[in-house]
């Protein structure tokens, strides 16, 4: 089992299991959701795995959710949100403005509200690229 990495976001500490979302966007055109993440060691041992999830699949119905949770806790809609560093996440809205989760713009139990959202979304990811690998392999 993978063991916790600790992710410092100014002076508190928050500790997060992979799998941790890297990176997430979605693409219009294309409908779907580009997800790179850290998965955990059981699922694989490289640093970093990529899944692609249409926005009309099951998983893509989760990604969506998630967003629109996280949307609200911020007020804004999310389209997409990089890991910044330790516990750090930069979250891009639809006006184009962004936001950090270490600018402190929200009270702890909204910003520990976020980190939820943000292992539901990597746990979304590693389950779609898991599904996939398996498929793939025939199993």
């Amino acid at each position: 089992m993978s063991e916790s990495v600790e992710l410092p976001l100014g002076e508190k500490g928050h500790l997060v299991d992979p799998p941790i979302v890297d990176h997430l966007h979605y693409d219009a055109p294309g409908q779907r959701y580009l997800v790179t993440f850290i998965p955990d060691d059981n699922v694989s041992h490289n640093e970093k795995e990529v899944v692609v999830i249409a926005k009309r699949s099951s998983d893509g119905k989760r990604v969506s959710l998630r967003l629109r949770q996280l949307s609200t806790l911020f007020g804004k809609t999310v389209e997409s949100f990089v890991h910044g560093g330790g516990g750090d996440f930069s979250f891009g809205f639809s006006d184009n403005s962004t936001a950090r989760l270490s600018d402190g713009g929200l009270d702890p139990a909204t910003t520990a509200q976020a980190y939820i959202e943000l292992q539901d979304l990597g746990m979304i990811a590693q389950i779609a690229f898991r599904e996939r690998a398996l498929a793939r392999s025939g199993s």
